[in-house]
């Protein structure tokens, strides 16, 4: 058997091949055992060998969905105990305008009867 390393236009190894016969391609080289970490290394005509493939980039990774999702969870938690707190606020705020409002029609009932004491007493008296 015999094993190929099969390159591209770029002289770069896109597979490895094990074949019954010889072949005679400028894009075939002739291995001397079927090793398949050639692939993506690049063959160095002039000298006969195989410069190895850099290692990839790494790929730059985004925040973790879960820390993420904990840190929106906790952003909505203080919104929702801040709109909590203007609530009882408001709630306060609602209680002393009621309790005001009572107090003030307690004026105004108190005020009424003592024009109607006073209509009375000067109708009694003739003066009006």
């Amino acid at each position: 058997m015999y094993n190929y390393a099969q390159l591209n236009e770029s002289n770069i190894v896109v597979g490895i091949s094990q074949l019954s016969n010889k072949v005679d391609l400028s894009n075939m080289i002739l291995l001397e055992s079927y090793d398949t970490s050639l692939l993506g290394a690049t063959y160095d005509e002039e000298s006969g060998e195989f410069v190895p493939a850099p290692p990839p980039e790494p790929v730059p990774q985004g925040p973790d969905p879960i820390e993420q999702l904990q840190a929106e969870n906790a952003a909505l938690m203080m919104q929702v105990a801040q709109l909590e707190a203007k609530n009882e606020q408001q709630a306060g705020d609602t209680a002393f305008l009621i309790l005001k409002n009572a107090e003030l029609e307690a004026q105004a009932t108190q005020t009424a009867q003592e024009q109607a004491s006073l209509l009375m007493e000067l109708t009694m008296k003739g003066v009006i």
